[in-house]
């Protein structure tokens, strides 16, 4: 459940990060939980309204899928499932230079789909375009699944009977001259 103290490093995290320029190297590591370890309200929502919504959910048996989906748009920091979040990340990088990124789920399961995950390279953006694949249509619609589906970049591993967490990694590789 999120409280005062997910606010207060959530708010660590993008004050440490305000400084920081085009050249800077950030090596973030999030694994499952993130959304509770690092919660922020939306503007005009306060963290006893959103503990509200989040224990409301809870109790009436909301699917883990759907919670999620209420507490992007209560959150000043967007996020979401592995694949989900891998294409808002995709969508936000628009194919900068250098930038790899992968996000998967341990039990080899995200969500209901069959695939555990999914990755991108810099180059993924174009071929993108080039399929005439739109990242911000597939997010409107919760629907990351068929986007890297189309580019062959689903991770499916089957079931791996263990579910130590979400997994999220990006790599921002050093340009070269």
């Amino acid at each position: 459940m999120p409280d005062g103290l997910s606010e207060r490093a959530a708010r660590r995290m993008l004050e440490a990060m305000a400084g920081l320029g085009e050249e800077d190297l950030v090596i973030a590591l999030i694994s499952g939980g993130g959304s509770a370890l690092m919660s922020l309200p939306a503007p005009g929502i306060t963290l006893a309204e959103k503990q509200a919504i989040n224990r409301a959910l809870l109790r009436c048996g909301a699917p883990i899928r759907e919670i999620n989906t209420v507490r992007r748009h209560l959150s000043a920091i967007k996020g979401g499932r592995n694949v989900e979040y891998l294409l808002g990340l995709f969508e936000a990088l628009k194919g900068a230079p250098g930038i790899h990124a992968l996000a998967i789920d341990t039990d080899g399961i995200d969500g209901s789909e069959d695939n555990a995950g999914a990755l991108f390279g810099p180059d993924d953006w174009a071929r993108a375009e080039a399929m005439k694949l739109d990242p911000i249509d597939h997010l409107s619609r919760n629907d990351a699944y068929t986007f890297f589906e189309a580019l062959d970049r689903l991770i499916v591993t089957g079931p791996t009977r263990t579910n130590v967490n979400d997994f999220r990694a990006i790599l921002v590789l050093p340009r070269t001259p």
